[in-house]
C-alpha cells in the first residue's frame, strides 16, 4: 500500500513541474507577445490617421479643377482619380478601436496566463498588472514615436501652398 501511494504521489509530482515548465515557457512568450500585438495595433492606427490627416490637409489644400490643360479635358476631379478613399476617415473611431483592442487583448491575455499557470486566483492580478502596465507604456509611448517617424515638414500648410504654386505645375506642363 505504501508503495502505491509513494508511486502515485511521484508521479503527481513529476506532472506538476512538468506542468509549471510548459506554462512558465507560456508566460514567457505571452508577456513579450501582448506588447507586441498591443504596441503594432497602436502604431497601425497611428500611422493611418497621420496619412489621413495628410490626405485631408493635402487635397483640401489642391484644386484639382484648376488642371484641365493637363488631362486636355474640362477639369479633373480627386473624386474620379480615386484620390477621395482616405479622406473624410472617422479617426476618433480607429483610436477608440485600438484603445478596445488594446483592453481585449490585456484581459484575454491575463486570462490565458492564470489558466496556463493553474493554482490561486490571486495570480489574476499577477498577470493583470504585468499586462496592464505593458498595455500603459504601449499607449503612452507608441502614438509620440509614430508622430516622431512621420512628421513630415513637407506636409505643412506653407510647405504645400509653395510646392503647388510652382509655374510648371499651374502652366499646364513641364
Amino acid at each position: 500500500m505504501g508503495k502505491l501511494v509513494n508511486t502515485t504521489n511521484l508521479e503527481v509530482v513529476l506532472l506538476r513541474m512538468k506542468r509549471k515548465m510548459v506554462s512558465s515557457s507560456f508566460t514567457t512568450l505571452a508577456i513579450p507577445m501582448h506588447a507586441a500585438m498591443t504596441g503594432l495595433i497602436i502604431f497601425i492606427v497611428e500611422i493611418l490617421v497621420i496619412f489621413s490627416t495628410m490626405l485631408t490637409q493635402l487635397y483640401s489644400t489642391l484644386d484639382f479643377n484648376s488642371y484641365g490643360d493637363i488631362s486636355g479635358g474640362a477639369g479633373v476631379s480627386a473624386a474620379s482619380m480615386g484620390f477621395t478613399l482616405f479622406q473624410n476617415v472617422d479617426t476618433g473611431l480607429l483610436i477608440q478601436f485600438s484603445y478596445w483592442m488594446a483592453l481585449i487583448l490585456t484581459v484575454a491575455n491575463t486570462f490565458a496566463s492564470n489558466y496556463v499557470d493553474g493554482g490561486q486566483t490571486f495570480k489574476l492580478c499577477y498577470y493583470g498588472s504585468i499586462m496592464c502596465i505593458i498595455t500603459g507604456v504601449c499607449l503612452l509611448l507608441v502614438p509620440p514615436v509614430v508622430q516622431a517617424i512621420f512628421s513630415f515638414p513637407l506636409f505643412t500648410s506653407s510647405a504645400t501652398q509653395a510646392i503647388f504654386s510652382m509655374p510648371f505645375i499651374t502652366s499646364g506642363g513641364i
